[in-house]
C-alpha cells in the first residue's frame, strides 16, 4: 500500500509539473450595437442597445508556445480545436476551461475564461 502511495504521488506529480500555464484561455464577445470590451483578455463582455436575447462570442488560446495534438474544451463537447464559438444569452454569463494536449507528450489545463453579455433592458 505504502509503495502504491508514492508512485501515484510521484505520477500526479510529474503530472503537474509539465502543466506551466503558458497557454492563457481568452474571449470575445459580439456587440451588435454597443461595445465589447476586454476583448482577448480572460474576463470579457459587452453592452449593446439591440434588445436581442442573446448574442455570439468566441473562447480561444493565446500565447501558445507548442504544437498542439489536440484540445478538450470542458464546458461544450461540441467545440474542437484552438477556438469555441458559444452563444452567450442577455444577462448571463459563460465560462469556460480547457484541457490542452500537446505533440510532445505533456499537457496543461488553462485557467478560466468568463464573458458576459447585456443587452440593454
Amino acid at each position: 500500500m505504502k509503495n502504491s502511495t508514492i508512485l501515484a504521488l510521484a505520477l500526479t506529480t510529474g503530472f503537474f509539473a509539465n502543466s506551466a500555464f503558458s497557454a492563457e484561455l481568452v474571449c470575445r464577445v459580439n456587440s451588435l450595437n454597443g461595445q465589447s470590451h476586454n476583448s482577448g483578455t480572460s474576463n470579457c463582455w459587452a453592452m449593446d442597445f439591440s434588445f436581442r436575447n442573446s448574442s455570439s462570442g468566441v473562447f480561444y488560446l493565446k500565447d501558445v508556445t507548442k504544437p498542439i495534438e489536440r484540445v478538450q474544451w470542458n464546458n461544450n463537447r461540441s467545440c474542437s480545436g484552438t477556438q469555441c464559438a458559444v452563444t452567450v444569452r442577455s444577462f448571463q454569463y459563460k465560462s469556460m476551461t480547457a484541457h490542452i494536449f500537446y505533440k510532445d507528450g505533456t499537457s496543461e489545463l488553462t485557467n478560466r475564461a468568463v464573458m458576459l453579455y447585456e443587452n440593454g433592458m
